[in-house]
């Protein structure tokens, strides 16, 4: 197991497109212990563009919601990267969030 840690650890660290892609993909998936289970029930990460980190939501009062707690929410979510990555927490990993409308289907939280 050390082998392969050693060997993706080489990969990444030659590669910074690679290893962007690694850490948006994890920033991601850290959304639900971000927010809490309440949150991530309503509302998903769906993708990472530019350190601006969308989520589509289930409906248009949790999009209010998310939006008025959204610096809160921003710092937390930092924060726990900061963690995770081991980086200085004065640098930002996500600049921004914007919550996106409802589509006309529901929410589908297939997690």
């Amino acid at each position: 197991m050390n082998q392969l840690k050693s060997v993706l650890k080489k990969i990444l660290g030659s590669n910074a497109a690679l290893r962007q892609g690694v850490q948006e993909a994890r920033i991601i998936e850290l959304w639900p212990e971000a927010v809490g289970a309440m949150i991530a029930k309503h509302a998903r990460a769906a993708f990472m563009k530019e350190r601006k980190v969308f989520i589509e939501v289930d409906s248009p009062v949790w999009r209010q919601e998310l939006f008025t707690n959204k610096q809160m929410v921003l710092k937390k979510f930092n924060d726990l990267l900061t963690k995770e990555f081991g980086v200085s927490s004065k640098e930002a990993w996500v600049s921004d969030l914007f919550f996106l409308n409802p589509g006309s289907k529901p929410f589908q939280n297939d997690r």
